[in-house]
């Protein structure tokens, strides 16, 4: 399960590698299962995905989102997360593989349980997505003993 320090770290991660990198394709949905959640309709997300550049990566609660040119993508729970070059073979079996112009590869594959979502900026309005985006990170110098005060009086 993607933890926050983790979904930290992956994001740093994609900034370091990824940004910049213009998608060729992407296969969705190629091995779903039963605990395997993805937003919208699947058979979307090559021409949702088509052409687009990374501009940023954030982790937030249990989130990894890749910030598009249009569109975003995002993963949670037990999504793991799988990089290659152009010499690396991608795993047989994921979710969501992005194939990107200079052969590089980002799969996305949930083992036991987890989401993808690819949307358009705005669209996913998901609460649990959007409440972990709006509050201040664990980890983050905002989550400070007033913030922790603030939680404890509002219950």
């Amino acid at each position: 399960m993607i933890e926050t320090p983790e979904a930290v770290s992956l994001a740093r991660q994609l900034r370091e590698h990824f940004i910049g990198k213009r998608v060729e394709r992407a296969v969705a949905w190629q091995n779903p299962h039963k605990l395997a959640f993805i937003y919208g309709e699947p058979s979307q997300y090559d021409q949702l995905l088509a052409e687009q550049g990374i501009k940023d990566a954030q982790g937030f609660g249990s989130w990894v989102e890749v910030i598009f040119d249009d569109v975003i993508m995002a993963v949670s729970k037990g999504t793991s997360l799988l990089a290659g070059s152009a010499g690396d073979t991608p795993p047989k079996k994921h979710q969501l593989l992005i194939h990107f112009t200079d052969g590089f590869w980002l799969c996305a594959a949930i083992k036991m349980y987890g989401g993808i979502v690819c949307a358009r900026h705005g669209e996913y309005d998901n609460e649990y997505y959007q409440l972990a985006k709006q509050r201040p990170s664990a980890v983050s110098d905002a989550f400070d003993s007033d913030y922790f005060a603030q939680l404890i009086a509002a219950e």
